[in-house]
């Protein structure tokens, strides 16, 4: 859990060996971009929460985004635009409960 923690961005390589990750928990930090590749080598990962950060848009693979049953993503600023029908799709799709903005 790395909820609370002042975090402000998320880079490709700062998840990088946590294969064996089930549930990765960033709520409540300043969070502003996440490298949409950050969660790319999380092959177990079921539960991303996202809760209260500053992200305006969240642009992911899609193959990482489909891993997961449940996405969080409630008091963040995100913009409605392309990425975010884009990732509304992919989410949709995955069938992934939990997920608001």
């Amino acid at each position: 859990d790395l909820s609370r923690n002042e975090l402000t961005a998320i880079s490709r390589r700062t998840f990088r060996g946590l294969t064996a990750l089930k549930s990765l928990h960033l709520d409540g930090n300043h969070l502003k971009c996440i490298d949409e590749k950050a969660l790319e080598n999380l092959k177990s990962l079921e539960v991303l929460t996202l809760n209260n950060n500053n992200l305006t848009y969240l642009s992911l693979e899609p193959a990482a985004i489909s891993r997961l049953n449940t996405l969080r993503l409630t008091d963040n600023p995100v913009v409605c635009d392309c990425r975010v029908a884009r990732l509304a799709t992919t989410v949709r799709a995955a069938g992934i409960l939990g997920v608001g903005a």
